[in-house]
């Protein structure tokens, strides 16, 4: 994330699990804020319970959801943001490719495809 422009200062994490990287970004000092979205209910009150313990409850957004939907509906409005994916590992026959399309007005569509090949 050292590559990402400094006048970014919002960072989206769409694969959240157990918060390590949100916390990890939320710590660094370098994001404004942090949205962290999660789909499974229970890692996500794992990855709640960590930034307790770490101190960082207060800088990270929790959001509950599929992320495609998250950042179509609720995130969509973010401005001068970072999106970070690492999604869970699929499997040795899944192939994963994220596909980052940025609109005029700063919006990100994300698509993730999964393939067998």
């Amino acid at each position: 994330m050292a590559d990402a422009p400094t006048e970014r200062r919002v960072l989206i994490d769409v694969f959240a699990g157990a918060g390590g990287n949100s916390i990890a970004f939320a710590r660094s000092g370098r994001w404004d804020r942090v949205y962290a979205i999660e789909q499974q209910a229970t890692l996500l009150e794992c990855a709640r319970h960590n930034a307790r313990l770490y101190e960082v409850e207060d800088r990270i957004t929790w959001i509950h959801g599929d992320c495609f939907r998250v950042l179509e509906n609720e995130l969509r409005r973010v401005e001068n943001a970072v999106l970070f994916a690492s999604p869970p590992w699929g499997g040795e026959c899944c192939v994963v490719r994220l596909v980052l399309c940025v609109l005029c007005c700063a919006s990100c569509v994300v698509r993730l495809v999964l393939c067998d090949d």
